[in-house]
Parts: C-alpha cells; sequence; structure tokens
C-alpha cells in the first residue's frame, strides 16, 4: 500500500470532498512536494493508470498513449491538466464497453430502447443519447474493437453486434475490451469490494514501459534475470520480440548475447533489474509473434518440438469443459460416445502441455501419438510410486 501517513490520509480525504484544489491550475503551481504525492495517491484512488518503476512514478495518458514522468511539484499543473482529459478519455471508454454490452446482452435492440437504458446509466452525464453521438460510438467501437453494430432494417430497425465471432478473437483490440470491461465493473462495485476475491498477478508490470518502448523503437535492453533453475542472477543484452500473457503472467521473447541466433523467453517477474542502452538492433523482418507461438500451448518453446497431431480422450466433466474452454485453438472434436468424447490437434507437444494433461487426471486420456501417451504413462506411475513408499 502506498500510503501509510494517517495525516496525509485525512488530507485527502478533505481534498476528495472537495475536489476543486485538484482541478486548479492557478494556485497548482504554487502547492508543495507533499501535494503533489497527495495528488498522486488521490489518482489511484480513483482508478488512474499509474506506473512505478525504479521508485518513480508515471501517469497515463491515454489521449496520446503516452507516459509522463510524475517528479515534483514543477510536474502538477501538467498532471492536472491531464488528469481532466484523462477523465474524458476513461468516461468514453466506459461508453463503448456500455454500449457493446447493452447490445450483446440485448441480441437485437431499437435505438429507442438504448436511448431508455441510456438515461438510467451515470455515464450519460446529465444528457440524453442523441442519435449523433450514438452513431459516433459505434462507428468509434468499430474503428477501436473491429465489433460491428449494424441495423436490421427488416425487423423493426433493430440494433445488433453483426461479427459476434470477433468477441473469440485473441487479438490485442479484444484483450483491451475485455480488460476495460472487468475495470469498469470492478469501478461500479468498489461497495461490496470485501465479497471479490481476485487472483495476485505476479510482479513484473513495472517493466512494461521500458519493455513496451524498447520494442517501438528496436533498442537493445540489458537485463538481470534469474530464473528459478538458475542458482545465481544473469546479466544479459537483450533484443525485444514481444510481449506474451500466459495465465496471469507476462513474459518477454528475446535474442540475446548469449544466444543470438535463437529466441528465448524470460518471466518478467523474474527480472532484476531493467534499463535502456544505446544501441539498437534490426528485428527480423519475417517474424510475426502470432505465428511463432501458433503451434505452442504456452510459453515453453523449443525447435525441436514440431507439432504433430494428438489425439485425446475426454471422460466425465472433461467433455463439456473442453467444449466451452478448448485448450487449444487447433481443437477439434472428431468423435462422440456416451461414455467420452475424442479431441484432435496439432501442436508441439511442449512440456508446460503434457503438465496440463497429466493436471486434469483420469479424466484426460493420450490415445495418438503412441510415444506421448507413453510417456504420460510413465510420469503417471513415477507419482503412483510417490505414495507407495508409506
Amino acid at each position: 500500500m502506498l500510503l501509510k501517513s494517517k495525516p496525509l490520509l485525512a488530507f485527502i480525504v478533505q481534498q476528495s470532498q472537495h475536489p476543486a484544489p485538484f482541478l486548479n491550475t492557478e494556485v497548482s503551481s504554487k502547492l508543495s512536494g507533499s501535494f503533489c504525492y497527495a495528488l498522486l495517491v488521490h489518482l489511484i484512488g480513483l482508478n488512474f493508470p499509474i506506473f512505478r518503476s525504479n521508485m518513480r512514478y508515471y501517469f497515463f495518458h491515454a489521449a496520446n498513449l503516452q507516459l509522463t514522468l510524475f517528479q515534483n511539484v514543477k510536474h502538477t499543473q501538467k498532471i492536472v491538466y491531464l488528469c481532466r482529459k484523462n477523465m474524458r478519455n476513461i468516461d468514453t471508454f466506459r461508453q463503448y464497453i456500455w454500449l457493446i454490452n447493452t447490445v450483446l446482452q440485448s441480441k437485437k435492440i431499437s435505438l429507442e430502447r438504448i436511448q431508455k437504458l441510456w438515461i438510467n446509466n451515470d455515464l450519460n452525464n446529465g444528457k440524453p443519447l442523441s442519435r449523433t453521438t450514438f452513431y459516433r460510438l459505434r462507428q468509434a467501437i468499430e474503428d477501436m474493437f473491429g465489433i460491428i453494430i449494424t441495423c436490421d432494417n427488416n425487423d423493426g430497425y433493430q440494433y445488433l453486434i453483426s461479427n459476434p465471432e470477433t468477441l473469440k478473437d485473441h487479438s490485442t483490440q479484444i484483450w483491451m475490451l475485455q480488460t476495460l470491461t472487468v475495470n469498469n465493473i470492478l469501478i461500479d462495485s468498489l461497495s461490496i469490494k470485501d465479497r471479490l476475491v481476485l487472483e495476485e498477478i505476479p510482479e513484473g508490470m513495472e517493466y512494461l514501459p521500458t519493455i513496451i518502448n524498447a520494442i517501438k523503437n528496436n533498442i537493445m535492453l540489458k537485463m538481470t534475470h534469474q530464473g528459478f533453475d538458475s542458482p545465481t542472477p544473469k546479466t544479459i543484452a537483450i533484443e525485444p520480440y514481444c510481449l506474451k500473457v500466459f495465465r496471469q503472467r507476462w513474459y518477454l521473447l528475446v535474442k540475446s548475447d548469449q544466444h543470438p541466433n535463437e529466441l528465448r523467453i524470460y518471466a518478467l517477474d523474474r527480472i532484476i533489474k531493467l534499463k535502456e542502452t544505446n544501441q539498437t538492433f534490426e528485428m527480423d523482418p519475417s517474424f510475426n509473434a502470432n505465428n511463432f507461438f501458433k503451434y505452442f500451448f504456452g510459453v515453453f518453446i523449443d525447435d525441436k518440438e514440431k507439432p504433430i497431431r494428438i489425439v485425446l480422450r475426454a471422460y466425465g466433466k472433461m467433455i463439456p469443459l473442453l467444449r466451452t474452454l478448448p485448450k487449444h485453438h487447433t481443437q477439434r472434436e472428431i468423435n462422440t460416445t456416451e461414455q467420452y468424447t475424442d479431441y484432435e490437434y496439432l501442436m508441439a507437444p511442449t512440456f508446460d502441455f503434457k503438465q496440463e494433461i497429466l493436471k486434469e487426471g483420469p479424466d484426460l486420456e493420450v490415445l495418438e501419438p503412441q510415444s506421448l501417451r507413453e510417456e504420460i504413462r510413465t510420469s503417471l506411475a513415477n507419482s503412483l510410486s510417490r505414495y507407495q513408499t508409506y
């Protein structure tokens, strides 16, 4: 928790009830450093995007997608100005999410019905939803997320999402939409925060601004990292290729001075130190992040493991679970009986995929290939032997 000073906490609570000083640029230049810190904490309390890196704080400016360093009192005026613009942008994003969810949940809905629901929503800023504003929101949603809201003229001019398959896409835009949707819900649910149990996210996100800037500008980084299998930290020069999120952890795919001819992946929460260098690099123009990970299950990558046909047999509760939550995008149902269902995959049998199979226990069986079936059988036998020693 950033704030531990009770007097400062009382000061922020008082200012929160009377927010005018936060928006008064005439007095902001005369404020003390403690007020700057109070403003920073206040922004965090309002759920403004704040990043911390090397004990420095950055305020995310949504209007032009840049990070502004929050240093001292000299920056207060600029921060206050950005607060105003960011608040408007956050409200606009929330309006996008509201309209998408309203149309999605209704399947089909008229503009009149949307306008009535809008009146009862706290995002309306006290104004009704005009046809012009509705069209502007529709166009922005299509441009930003690729979601098309069209009008069915043959069914009473009802609006619907004409490409719902887009919502199942794994693009950055849809991931951002889902993240913003969850964030929007949590903002509206602060009154029941004690009844929301969230998963703890590992450390490492503080390195994202540095990494993203390096990826955008092909800047080499110097990274000190200690993997779980390494007794001591190692410092290497890296060329950042892409970021990947897998099961609440961030990973960085790189080429390094130690392994210049191969791509390796590192977990951000195992990074000890990271900084930019004054060197740049030429990225392989043929590299495509989605194609690179296309046949891998998660973040274990191995050039020696080529994609092969794998058939798994699911039993009991695993059958509907795999239908709704596929293990991989290549999953295909090829045989169904009353007792089991067979699923086919085209993917590399990497370590993390084998662990995924073992995790499901007796509910998932490997049918093909025989080599993988035997490997899983041996692992299960070794596990069983550990329970037979007592």
